[in-house]
């Protein structure tokens, strides 16, 4: 059951999240050459460290409660990038030896993002 607390977690969490991605992606992006998207690659790669980090240090090794759970993990990392929660479930299937899983979930994430946008992309362009 979801609690109050929890959502209001995730949308203040959230919040800030979103505003660090944007933050975060601007200023990289004003750094470094324009010929790659430097500020949202440095926002996913940021933003799976510090998913790891937290699980590792909040999750399994001691107790938190649904509120900073929802907080941290949902509205922060997932306002700050989603592209942490696909590595974190990524990573935590190889460690649990289903490597196929694993490779599955790479293989269907990409493809299925990247064939979603392009269809998105088509359909705009034949109906806008």
């Amino acid at each position: 059951m979801i609690l109050f607390e929890e959502i209001l977690a995730v949308l203040i969490f959230g919040a800030v999240g979103a505003l660090l991605r944007f933050v975060t992606s601007r200023w990289v992006g004003e750094l470094m050459p324009r010929y790659f998207p430097w500020g949202i690659l440095t926002v996913n790669i940021v933003g799976s460290f510090v998913m790891g980090l937290l699980t590792g240090l909040l999750l399994h090794k001691t107790g938190i409660s649904p509120f900073w759970r929802a907080g941290l993990f949902i509205g922060l990392l997932g306002g700050f990038t989603t592209f942490s929660s696909f590595s974190l479930d990524t990573v935590t299937l190889f460690q649990a030896g289903e490597t196929v899983r694993a490779a599955a979930n790479i293989f269907v994430t990409l493809l299925g993002c990247l064939g979603a946008t392009l269809v998105g992309l088509l359909l705009a362009k034949a109906f806008g």
